[in-house]
């Protein structure tokens, strides 16, 4: 922040917000000023002391992360915000990083997962089991893709599970992590390197299926071997 005359008369957490904005907009600059001022933000709770544009304080984090600027961040949802939080300080990728920071940034992380989490409401009552497809595309919520479904999963668990679904607030675990041990979700293998892909095989397949795709692929690499089927 530009320092003048007159910051001094601009209450602290309203300088700090301001910051914050400023470090997500700045071209060509890391994200570790802006990771460092969220953590401020979250771990002092300075987002509480904010108020809106009718001079309300916020009720909710996301109201904060999704209300028009100078008073919010001006994100468009849990998404946007969560493409930030995947970014790294610099102290976590080069290296001479230091341990102290990257603890830190993962605990700024887990609070900020919580604060999302927090608010997803339980879902409505209806028979327990696995969700639809269609409960997951029609979930009541303005974000797609997995961070929608991770949502929903968080509020079937607070509904059906509610000590799973604190462990999520928590960071102990992940709604993607308890949807696959409850079997609402297949683990999915990315074709990248072939020892990588060899340990996600081995992880998630049983070695009967292991042994069928030995098979298969002895029968692809011997001379005139097919890739069909």
């Amino acid at each position: 922040m530009t320092w003048t005359s007159e910051s001094s008369r601009v209450p602290q957490e309203q300088q700090i917000r301001d910051s914050l904005i400023r470090s997500m907009d700045a071209n060509g600059a890391t994200p570790s000023r802006f990771l460092e001022l969220l953590d401020a933000v979250t771990r002092d709770e300075i987002w509480r002391r904010l108020k809106d544009r009718h001079s309300r304080p916020f009720g909710l984090f996301t109201d904060f992360v999704m209300a028009e600027r100078p008073e919010g961040l001006g994100l468009h949802g849990k998404e946007d915000l969560r493409k930030h939080l995947a970014l790294q300080h610099k102290e976590e990728r080069e290296p001479y990083r230091r341990q102290a920071t990257v603890d830190r940034m993962a605990g700024m992380r887990q609070r900020v997962n919580g604060l999302l989490g927090e608010e997803v409401p339980e879902a409505p009552d209806r028979a327990r089991g696995r969700p639809t497809n269609d409960e997951l595309k029609n979930s009541a919520t303005i974000f797609i893709g997995p961070a929608r479904d991770n949502d929903y999963l968080l509020a079937r668990l607070k509904r059906d599970d509610p000590d799973e679904a604190q462990r999520i607030v928590q960071g102990k675990t992940t709604a993607n992590a308890a949807a696959r041990a409850r079997g609402w979700r297949k683990p999915r293998i990315v074709l990248a390197k072939p020892e990588t892909v060899a340990s996600a095989l081995i992880k998630h397949m049983p070695r009967e299926a292991l042994q069928h795709i030995a098979q298969r692929l002895r029968e692809y690499l011997e001379p005139g071997g097919s890739d069909a089927g």
